[in-house]
C-alpha cells in the first residue's frame, strides 16, 4: 500500500479500519510520514487492517489538533516510539492486539488529556511508569495480557476518574495498593503474582461493579469492608 496524504492539508479525519491491506512491504505503515503536512488532522483510524512493520517516530509529528489514534488489531511490532508523548492533545490511544515489545515509554505521561489507553494483548514488558498517576483525565486503562512486571504503582490512586482498570495476565507482583480504593468501577488484577491481603480500603469502592483477583497469591481473610461495595 502506497499512500501520500501530504497534499490533503485540509483533511481532518482518516479512517481505513477493518480492511485487508496486505503486501510484501514490511514498512507499509511508513506512510504516516506524509501525515505531518496534514495540519488539521484530528483522528486516524488504522485498526484491523493487517498493517505490518514498526511504528515510525514521525507519529509524534501529527497535528496539534490530533486527539484519537486507532492502531489496534494489526501486526505492528518493535517499541512504541517515545515521540508518542508529543501528541499532547491525545484523548484516545489504541494499540491493542499487536506485537509491540519493550517498556511503556515514560513520555506517555506527557499526555495530560488522555482519557482512554488500550495497550492490551501485546508483549510490553518492564514496569508501569509511576508517573502514569499524573494522567488525571484517565478513564480507562487496559494493559491486560502483556509481560509487565514490578509492582502496581500506588500513584494510580491519583487518577480519580478511572472507571475501568484492567491489569490482568501480566507478571505484576507485590501487594495491592490501598490507594486503588479511590477509583474504578471495574477492577481486574487477575493472573498476576500479587500477594498479601486485600486492603480493607476496598470497601470505599462504592461504584465497583466487577472485581477479579483470581489466580494470584493473596492470603489472609477477606475483609468485611468488602460488604461496603454496594454496587458489586
Amino acid at each position: 500500500m502506497i499512500v501520500d496524504f501530504a497534499k490533503l492539508r485540509d483533511i481532518f479525519y482518516i479512517t481505513l479500519g477493518h480492511n485487508n491491506f496486505v503486501s510484501n512491504e514490511a514498512h507499509e505503515i511508513g506512510f504516516i510520514d506524509s501525515l505531518e503536512n496534514c495540519t488539521k488532522l484530528e483522528a486516524l483510524g488504522l485498526d484491523n487492517c493487517k498493517f505490518q512493520g514498526v511504528l515510525p517516530e514521525s507519529i509524534g509529528n501529527l497535528s496539534s489538533r490530533f486527539h484519537s489514534l486507532y492502531l489496534g488489531g494489526n501486526q505492528l511490532h518493535g517499541n512504541l516510539p517515545r515521540s508518542i508523548g508529543n501528541l499532547v492533545g491525545l484523548e484516545l490511544l489504541s494499540i491493542e492486539s499487536n506485537h509491540f515489545i519493550g517498556n511503556i515509554p515514560l513520555t506517555i505521561c506527557n499526555l495530560k488529556k488522555i482519557e482512554v489507553i488500550y495497550f492490551h494483548e501485546n508483549q510490553l514488558s518492564g514496569q508501569i511508569p509511576d508517573a502514569i498517576g499524573n494522567l488525571s483525565s484517565l478513564i480507562t486503562l487496559d494493559l491486560f495480557s502483556n509481560m509487565l512486571e514490578a509492582v502496581i504503582p500506588s500513584s494510580l490512586g491519583h487518577c480519580h476518574h478511572i472507571l475501568t482498570l484492567y491489569l490482568s495476565d501480566n507478571k505484576l507482583k507485590g501487594k495491592i495498593p490501598a490507594q486503588l480504593s479511590s477509583l474504578s468501577k471495574i477492577l481486574d488484577l487477575s493472573q498476576n503474582n500479587l500477594f498479601g491481603s486485600l486492603p480493607k480500603e476496598v470497601g470505599d469502592l462504592n461504584m465497583l461493579s466487577e472485581l477479579d483477583l483470581s489466580d494470584n497469591n493473596l492470603s489472609s481473610s477477606i475483609p468485611s469492608s468488602l460488604g461496603g461495595c454496594s454496587s458489586l
